[in-house]
């Protein structure tokens, strides 16, 4: 009997691991769960516990659940936003589960902290009895202290100036930290000339290199002269300083100094055709570097909506006041409503408007009675006046 070859063998070997592979792929395994499909994890829920007090920011409005619960899980967390009290200086300084079960029914949200427009109720565990609110403490005093010194700081910092290093731009209150200075005086002399109420921090002096110098010199127990040479609410004053020992000048400088005040002003924030009347999106407050001048500028405070324009009025422009006027009230051929003094009697009549005008303007009217003709002044409320100066109403 002959042996098999080595080739003979490797070919029988590999057969058999073939045969072997294929029977065991064909036998199915019975591994535990191997036919079961994988099971769904539950979605995320959550606890909301009312906290028995809570303070709140005096200067909001509304209450979030964020502000008088505590909340665990991520579907509670997505809550947080959710406004429960909107009118908060009105109502009740509590707030129940009921309260909450009612925001959750529909919810609101405050901007910062969008939540689900749905709320599923079967997800939240609510626990916890009442919640007491109460406005946060101030801060205080020292606090106050402290945090306006280092807003005064920042302001300070942010001032804005001259980037020339030939022409420095000072601050009155920079001079006023250094007494017995000239420029101390100087600064002095200048602000008192500007016809408004303001901070003295606020003013800003614009001079050349040499003259800030001199102005940094102290006094030192000589005589002082402060001469300005334009008028008051001149932007550009020249100045003229004398020091004095004795009775005899001893240095004697002109200088021309560049004045500006830094205030809130109302600016434009998009053109304005004649006659138009202005809306609240038309200005913005912002703070600048305004040059004093014999047209103020508009005050902040002062009520401008509904004003008309004088004339057309440029996007980025600082509003002033003769930039607006009000609205016309009566109308040329118009019939209105005459009031006028007989003695002790007040009387009121109709009359004919032969001229439009505005609020305190004097226009020419017509009695419809004898058609007579007299000045009436108008009244902010569209009733038209008599003034005694002219003569009132014959009894």
């Amino acid at each position: 009997m002959t042996r098999p070859t080595r080739n003979t063998l490797y070919r029988t070997l590999s057969t058999l691991l073939l045969i072997t592979a294929t029977l065991a792929w064909a036998i199915p395994t019975q591994a535990t769960g191997a036919d079961e499909k994988p099971t769904q994890a539950a979605p995320s829920s959550g606890t909301i516990r009312l906290r028995p007090a809570s303070t709140y920011d005096p200067g909001t409005d509304v209450i979030t659940l964020a502000d008088v619960a505590d909340l665990t899980g991520t579907y509670a967390t997505s809550l947080s936003g959710l406004i429960i009290r909107s009118d908060v200086h009105l109502t009740s300084p509590t707030i129940t589960l009921s309260d909450i079960r009612a925001a959750l029914k529909s919810p609101t949200y405050i901007k910062e902290k969008q939540g689900p427009n749905t709320v599923n109720h079967a997800l939240l565990a609510l626990s916890g009895g009442r919640c007491t609110i109460k406005a946060a403490a101030s801060e205080s005093p020292s606090e106050n202290v402290t945090n306006q010194k280092q807003a005064e700081q920042d302001r300070k910092d942010t001032r804005p100036g001259t980037d020339s290093p030939d022409r420095p731009a000072c601050w009155l209150s920079d001079f006023n930290t250094q007494p017995g200075t000239i420029g101390a005086t100087v600064t002095d002399t200048l602000a008192a000339r500007l016809e408004a109420d303001m901070n003295p921090r606020d003013v800003q002096f614009i001079c050349d290199a040499d003259d800030y110098n001199f102005l940094t010199q102290p006094v030192a127990g000589r005589g002082l002269e402060v001469i300005p040479l334009a008028a008051p609410m001149s932007p550009r004053v020249p100045v003229e300083i004398n020091l004095y020992e004795g009775r005899s000048i001893t240095e004697s400088r002109r200088m021309t100094v560049d004045v500006a005040v830094l205030i809130d002003v109302l600016v434009l924030q998009d053109y304005i055709a004649r006659n138009s009347e202005l809306q609240p999106a038309d200005v913005a407050v912002e703070t600048k570097l305004v040059p004093p001048s014999t047209i103020p500028v508009y005050p902040v405070d002062l009520p401008y909506i509904g004003r008309q324009a004088r004339s057309r009025l440029s996007e980025g422009q600082i509003l002033h006041v003769n930039d607006l006027v009000d609205p016309v009230l009566v109308q040329a051929r118009s019939q209105v409503i005459v009031r006028a003094h007989a003695g002790n009697w007040i009387v009121r009549m109709p009359a004919l408007a032969l001229e439009s005008g505005r609020p305190g303007q004097l226009i020419r009217i017509r009695r419809l009675t004898d058609r007579t003709e007299l000045m009436a002044r108008i009244e902010p409320d569209g009733e038209l006046v008599i003034p005694s100066s002219f003569g009132g109403l014959n009894p």
